[in-house]
């Protein structure tokens, strides 16, 4: 199943807020804790470049006061957007070419923020130590079971299932107590 491409309109939110939460001793690989409350773009790179999606910057983005969760080692921002800018498809930077990403006359390279960016996304700014024992060959490493509002993630498309504000994610590791 190939991954959708969207235009997003001019009323599309600007980042959707998720809660991901953790079992089997997988929370040990994020800070500890069981439970995050995230924001990320609405709508991301193709590559699932998390580049222009610090935290810090998210939440200048946001219209809430909500502070998504970010590790100690969170490092500023190079994103050459400011708080002034809403985040759309055209104000993400990709990252091979350093050019601004359009999505327009028929040139997608956006999409809906889905699973797999997610966990793109939790590698590059949540995960606190071991990516290996996170993530293999683009996704999650084999024994981690997703739950996707509690409906397992190969129901719904795996990493193409694109994500919606409020959704709950949960990673569970079945190799360590899970």
């Amino acid at each position: 199943m190939a991954a959708s491409t969207h235009t997003p309109s001019t009323s599309a939110p600007a980042t959707i807020s998720l809660k991901i939460e953790f079992g089997g001793g997988l929370e040990l690989l994020f800070g500890g804790a069981r439970s995050h409350q995230v924001r990320i773009p609405a709508f991301v790179p193709l590559n699932n470049s998390t580049a222009s999606a610090s935290p810090a910057v998210i939440a200048s983005f946001s219209s809430t006061t909500e502070t998504p969760t970010s590790p100690t080692t969170l490092a500023a921002s190079t994103t050459p957007t400011s708080p002034t800018t809403p985040i759309t498809p055209a104000t993400l930077v990709d990252t091979i070419s350093g050019s601004r990403l359009k999505d327009h006359d028929g040139d997608k390279r956006t999409k809906a923020a889905d699973v797999e960016y997610l966990i793109h996304y939790m590698r590059d700014w949540m995960l606190t130590e071991r990516p290996e024992l996170f993530m293999e060959a683009g996704t999650v490493r084999p024994g981690i079971l997703v739950l996707i509002n509690d409906t397992d993630w190969e129901l719904e498309g795996e990493g193409e299932c694109a994500l919606k504000d409020g959704d709950e994610i949960v990673f569970i590791s079945t190799l360590h107590g899970g």
